[in-house]
């Protein structure tokens, strides 16, 4: 009664409702897309390390301190004023750069505190503007090395979208197989209260034959035997269709909710699949077999790294700048800043510098071990791309071997249900005439309930078959 209730206020759902459900409720899909969004949020961390730079320094101090002078004590206070400015950028060439600014000022007052009077005023300014060159030769020198931080993380990105779509195909394929399994289940449940109702019917046929007396009385326990036996069927059926109707729930994510699926679409012509073609296919689109190709070309990727890592450093310095120093000491507060800037401006005070510097690890132990490492990854990853090839072309073919014998199921079990219906109608035509026997007819109203559920069932491994082929080949 409980099923009777919910199946009345059953949900229409269509197989494309479910598939976009499951990929909404899925915690997988989700925990996977978060992933994704950090891995690319990543990547836009791993560029940002080429970004130009802008600092800016400024303060104002005051000191006081004591001292003794000539056998004096002495009261002296400073005042300064700072700034500075620096503008830089490391790039991807190798190549680092920096502009830097700076200024300070400070006003000095010296006291001599046993005469009671201000004994010296003197105001002092520093500024200087400095360009820096730096290029790497050897190491560093290559812009794809520079960039290995960025090409990781764009590979880690890379992983996290074939990981998500591996999850997205896997959430896909079960979804379909469950709405399949529920279509299947509803429809059965649907031929065994058909089957009820013929055996009812049959059942009052022979009733009214006992009663005039043209059939035995044992014929009427026979039909009611198979009318009790219909009615297990259906219970039977109502709960293999609960069963599937909350397998699917599961996936959708709404738990406790009855659906009423759409019509299974059946095969309506026989499909020719090419195995080579089919094979092809899941080997290009197999998100899967996506990844394992990206951990190989990660791999050989760093390979490349590690070995340009093995170059000693050398670089090439350069340092351009100007400065100017202002000191005043005639007791007045004329500024000093702005006198050394003004000494800043005339280019008197250069400062010019072209070096190189050399480092190289001695042992190389750090760099070999890495090249060995990487090695030993790019052997590990080709191994394991081609043991997922060949394991994924055996599971395509077979599936084209089974998606093959599906449809000559399918085409034997609706030969197999006309030859039961044909039969039925010939056992009731005798039974008409007086010349069935009761059990040939009952038999014959069995097997044609059987021959449903037979091309429902084949239908079903059918369709179930051929999503999964879309799966591996990474169409759904």
């Amino acid at each position: 009664m409980m099923l009777l209730l919910s199946l009345a206020f059953a949900k229409p759902l269509s197989l494309d409702q479910a598939l976009n459900l499951a990929q909404e409720a899925n915690p997988e899909i989700s925990g996977a897309s978060y992933d994704l969004q950090a891995a690319e949020a990543r990547a836009m961390a791993a560029r940002g390390t080429f970004d130009p730079y802008f600092s800016l320094e400024a303060g104002r101090g005051f000191n006081v301190s004591e001292g003794s002078f000539g056998g004096f004590e002495t009261h002296t206070e400073t005042t300064s004023v700072l700034w500075n400015a620096s503008l830089g950028q490391t790039l991807p060439t190798g190549t680092a750069w920096s502009l830097n600014s700076s200024n300070s000022s400070s006003l000095v007052e010296f006291n001599i505190l046993d005469l009671g009077v201000e004994d010296g005023l003197q105001s002092r300014g520093n500024a200087g503007l400095t360009l820096s060159l730096s290029q790497q030769l050897l190491e560093g020198h290559r812009m794809a090395y520079n960039l290995e931080s960025v090409r990781q993380a764009e590979a880690a990105r890379g992983f996290a979208d074939a990981r998500l779509q591996t999850q997205r195909q896997t959430v896909l394929l079960e979804t379909s197989r469950a709405y399949y399994e529920l279509v299947y289940a509803d429809a059965a449940l649907g031929v065994a209260r058909r089957a009820v109702e013929v055996a009812t019917e049959e059942r009052r046929i022979v009733d009214a034959q006992v009663k005039a007396g043209n059939l035995a009385p044992v014929e009427a326990t026979r039909v009611k035997a198979a009318v009790a036996q219909a009615e297990l069927a259906v219970l039977d059926a109502e709960n293999a269709r609960a069963a599937a109707n909350d397998v699917l729930a599961s996936w959708v994510g709404d738990v406790g909710e009855t659906f009423e699926p759409g019509n299974a679409r059946g095969p309506t012509t026989r499909l020719s699949i090419d195995a080579d073609r089919a094979v092809e296919a899941a080997l290009s689109g197999n998100p899967g077999l996506n990844l394992a190709r990206l951990q190989v070309d990660n791999a050989e990727l760093g390979l490349v790294a590690s070995r340009h890592a093995m170059l000693p450093s050398l670089s090439l310095d350069a340092r351009l700048g100007y400065s100017g120093f202002a000191q005043v000491d005639d007791g007045t507060r004329i500024d000093g800043a702005a006198l050394s800037r003004d000494k800043l401006q005339t280019g008197d005070f250069p400062d010019r510098y072209v070096g190189a510097t050399f480092s190289v690890p001695l042992g190389m132990r750090a760099e070999r071990g890495a090249v060995g490492a990487d090695i030993a990854e790019i052997g590990s990853a080709h191994a394991s791309l081609v043991s997922q090839e060949n394991a994924l072309a055996l599971q395509v073919m077979a599936l084209v071997r089974t998606l093959e014998t599906a449809q000559q199921r399918v085409a034997l079990a609706e030969l197999n249900l006309q030859l039961a219906g044909e039969t039925l109608a010939a056992e009731k035509a005798r039974q008409q005439a007086g010349r069935a026997v009761q059990k040939d007819v009952l038999e014959a109203q069995s097997a044609v309930s059987d021959a449903e559920v037979q091309l429902l069932r084949a239908r079903t491994d059918f369709e179930k078959a051929l999503v999964e082929l879309q799966a591996l080949q990474g169409k759904l």
